[in-house]
């Protein structure tokens, strides 16, 4: 549900909420340190609840407007996994909550060049693909923290090509993760250029650097160049 109000030419109040299902499964978990064990999500007797309020601050009506939008947001449900080694079901309906609390901005400095960011903290984040993709620790039962975000620069190069260059990061609470090589801290750099081939087709080019620390490994650091191309409807 969204709801939006006009409260005067330069103050625009924006109201959301949601109510959710989660069925997602954290990325890599292991019980007991058994590398091939896995979580995987199931719908849980309780629903997440997603809210967020934001203003938007400046004229936004006149040709050239660039008014700002501040946000803030947070959610607060259950999940529910199953714990599995293999094809054996280990434990049933491993029941954790999950919470966030979040900041967003978004600022146009010209009509060409803006900035934009969120900051996050919360516990049991997998679903939203926080703490690194890990939701819960597996040995414990209990639900990890992080806190993280991201922040980037875009510019308008011509009204049909456009860059994004940004940071990001995803730092869960070492003291909730005992499992071997649990990911400890994630960080990337990016960069990209896109392409309006017509309203509602585009290309473009990214290239991303990536850093990720783990428990009783050597740091995995990774380079990737991604295409993609979509149409809109």
């Amino acid at each position: 549900a969204e709801r939006y109000l006009a409260l005067s030419d330069t103050f625009l109040l924006t109201a959301q909420a949601s109510i959710n299902q989660n069925v997602f499964p954290d990325s890599v978990t292991n019980y007991g340190g058994i590398e091939d064990d896995n979580s995987r999500g199931e719908p849980s007797g309780w629903p997440i609840i997603e809210g967020r309020v934001a203003m938007t601050l400046g004229e936004r009506s006149c040709p050239g407007a660039l008014p700002m939008t501040v946000g803030f947001s947070s959610h607060v449900g259950e999940t529910e996994f199953d714990i599995i080694h293999g094809s054996t079901l280990i434990l049933n309906n491993v029941k954790n909550n999950t919470w966030s609390l979040n900041a967003d901005i978004r600022i146009p400095l010209t009509d060409r060049l803006g900035f934009q960011g969120e900051f996050f903290i919360g516990e049991n984040l997998s679903p939203f693909l926080g703490g690194i993709g890990q939701g819960i620790n597996t040995i414990t039962l209990d639900g990890i923290h992080s806190v993280g975000g991201w922040w980037e620069l875009w510019y308008d190069w011509t009204p049909r090509l456009h860059s994004h260059f940004g940071y990001s990061i995803d730092d869960p609470d070492n003291s909730d993760l005992t499992a071997a090589s649990s990911r400890t801290y994630n960080q990337f750099y990016y960069g990209n250029l896109s392409f309006d081939v017509t309203k509602q087709f585009l290309i473009g080019l990214e290239v991303s650097s990536w850093k990720t620390l783990y428990l009783g490994l050597e740091p995995g650091d990774s380079v990737r160049c991604e295409f993609v191309a979509k149409y809109g409807f």
